[in-house]
């Protein structure tokens, strides 16, 4: 959970005030990097050649009815490659299987009434995108 829910978790950017999950980031190396050559940032690498980002996640996190692996091919890292796009997954879920809890309204309001000092309650968690865009 705290890779979402603190402050300094690699994926604290993307979480979603009143929707508990958890998860764990990851990578996996695509090619084999030569040890005499200096090891340059992933998104600076040809793009065939960068990191697989991995997500796996749960949601809520205490007792999941959904649980979403996401592998980014060539997306670098599991924070930014992989987990926006489970993270979205998840809430669309929860939204259409249980608006009354996971709404937008509902949502709002579990945030009003549970707010945590210090954490502002905002996400910048992309939308899922609509086929076709």
């Amino acid at each position: 959970k705290a890779v979402i829910d603190e402050p300094g978790g690699t994926t604290f950017r993307y979480r979603i005030p009143g929707i508990d999950i958890a998860g764990k980031t990851g990578s996996a190396q695509v090619v084999r990097l030569a040890q005499d050559k200096p090891i340059r940032k992933c998104e600076a690498t040809p793009f065939d050649l960068r990191d697989n980002a991995l997500f796996s996640a749960w949601a809520p996190a205490e007792n999941p009815i959904i649980s979403v692996a996401v592998v980014a091919e060539h997306g670098c890292h599991g924070a930014s490659g992989a987990a926006p796009i489970a993270i979205a997954v998840i809430k669309a879920y929860l939204q259409k299987v249980m608006p009354e809890i996971y709404g937008e309204d509902a949502l709002k309001l579990k945030v009003k009434t549970e707010a945590k000092p210090g954490v502002a309650p905002t996400s910048t968690a992309p939308e899922p995108e609509s086929p076709g865009e």
